[in-house]
């Protein structure tokens, strides 16, 4: 497998956050989403590669949050 190499992408959102039953309660950082890829591209490919995961992973981001900040439709 000359010129193959293997690679690990990791992408998180870190944000400061405070416990809803208890305000008093703060993080200055926690991670509130994240997400994981490992794959394999020819040496000459890396670049493209990892690219393109990145982008399915921050589009995997992006779907999510976009699913839970949705505003409910609600009547009328």
């Amino acid at each position: 497998m000359a010129g193959v190499v293997g690679y690990s992408v990791s992408l998180r959102v870190q944000q400061a956050t405070q416990m809803i039953r208890d305000n008093q309660i703060t993080l200055s950082e926690a991670v509130t989403w994240w997400t994981t890829g490992v794959g394999v591209a020819e040496a000459g490919t890396v670049p493209a590669a990892l690219g393109a995961e990145l982008q399915a992973r921050l589009a995997a981001f992006a779907d999510a949050f976009a699913a839970a900040n949705a505003e409910e439709e609600g009547p009328g």
